[in-house]
């Protein structure tokens, strides 16, 4: 039943966001306009997704369809318009190459015709050095996690997640999660494998976010990069 309750409410909250509903930019003020930016890239598809959105009076308020002369791009080029459970959005998606770490930019001009241009700074490539892929987790032991990176700035963290499907009908995914925030080492305890069965395979996934802060507090801007996941068995 908790599983249930779980998604029940992640149900009910995207019910509630749906019933913003969606309006149309030159209807509403442009200075009570609120900016919301992501990036997320992953290396196991090599694939960046940028998304944006517009919201009236609040960064959860209705979504807005961006009307002539409005418009954004990013990385020079025009963001496509989308639509998700009955809210606008707009999105990009592209290749990229590990090697680039190029901040990309977000350019919006609203109705007004100001000009707001948001750099997206891309996080820097992780390095696993242990367990490698494939390593079998011994019982009764703690699993230490060793990567090598870049240290993390002001706003940022790396988050490490050991992920298994469900184990039934009624159980959600599991999860436990730790945060890498100065350090070059986690260490999951055996209380937190035990919680994994025997003779599963179990995903080590982790993931970099930076949320630097802007200068209007209007404009919110997440990136975040997903590192190729390595398989551990149980």
């Amino acid at each position: 039943m908790l599983a249930y309750s779980r998604w029940g409410s992640l149900a009910a909250v995207a019910l509630a966001l749906a019933a913003c509903g969606t309006g149309q930019s030159d209807d509403v003020n442009q200075e009570r306009i609120y900016q919301v930016y992501r990036v997320q890239l992953d290396d196991a598809s090599q694939k960046l997704e940028a998304k944006a959105s517009f919201h009236y009076e609040s960064s959860l308020g209705t979504s807005l369809n961006l009307t002539s002369p409005s418009s954004v791009e990013f990385a020079g080029q025009p963001m496509r318009v989308a639509t998700l459970l009955g809210m606008t959005h707009y999105e990009a998606q592209e290749k990229f190459f590990q090697q680039s770490f190029a901040p990309q930019s977000f350019r919006y001009v609203n109705n007004a015709g100001e000009v707001f241009t948001v750099q997206a700074p891309l996080p820097p490539t992780l390095a696993v050095r242990s367990p490698a892929d494939g390593t079998r987790i011994q019982a009764g032991q703690d699993l230490v996690v060793r990567v090598q990176s870049e240290p993390l700035g002001p706003h940022q963290e790396v988050k490490a997640c050991l992920h298994a499907e469900s184990y039934g009908v009624a159980e959600a995914p599991l999860d436990e999660c730790l945060y890498l925030r100065g350090a070059s080492t986690l260490v999951f305890s055996r209380e937190q494998l035990e919680k994994f069965h025997n003779d599963s395979i179990v995903t080590l996934r982790l993931t970099r976010t930076h949320n630097p802060p802007q200068n209007n507090q209007k404009i919110q801007l997440n990136v975040e990069r997903r590192y190729k996941p390595i398989n551990l068995y149980f």
